[in-house]
């Protein structure tokens, strides 16, 4: 991957136009732990939201502003998530999410976002979000904001399943802490 191939890397992450995916990087504290000092499930959730919302902030979509009267009048709410927990993160890991946009209809935008750590894939996340107006009714996505997205648009990036060995060898690697 070229540099300039990059948009330069910023508290909001970074845009590949060479694989149009988002990075972003967050590390694990402890609020984010569970006593047993792994990644508490829920928190991938919020790893993947930042992720998606600094996807949004650096193609100039603010949710505020999206939500104000005579702007967009709408907002995304997620409509679907499923995921897949690979590899347990602890306190103090470097995390990188990496989101792809796979598709979009008139009011959903599909997502793939997948969490390593060091280089291995720890979860993966499908998230459908739908667009909404304030009143929570379902609205079409607005034009500019189709418009912001589209270019990064990646529709072959819908990977096979794992194959069960690999789940089961994951589940039970040496590594994983009881």
């Amino acid at each position: 991957m070229s540099a300039s191939s990059l948009k330069a890397p910023s508290f909001s992450g970074m845009l590949s136009e060479t694989t149009k995916q988002h990075h972003y990087w967050t590390s694990v504290y402890l609020a984010d732990t569970d006593s047993g000092g792994m990644v508490y499930h829920a928190n991938y959730l919020n790893f993947a939201e930042r992720a998606r919302t600094e996807f949004f902030n650096l193609l100039g979509i603010r949710h505020a502003q999206m939500m104000q009267e005579g702007t967009h009048s709408c907002f995304f709410v997620v409509r679907e998530c499923t995921i897949s927990f690979l590899k347990p993160a602890t306190f103090g890991d470097l995390l990188e999410v990496q989101t792809t946009f796979r598709k979009m209809t008139k009011a959903r935008l599909f997502f793939l976002q997948e969490i390593f750590k060091e280089k291995v894939l720890i979860a993966r996340l499908h998230i459908t979000l739908a667009s909404v107006k304030n009143i929570g009714s379902p609205t079409g996505i607005p034009h500019a904001i189709v418009s912001a997205v589209k270019p990064f648009l990646k529709e072959d990036s819908i990977e096979a399943p794992l194959p069960l060995e690999t789940l089961v060898s994951t589940f039970l690697s040496p590594q994983r802490k009881s």
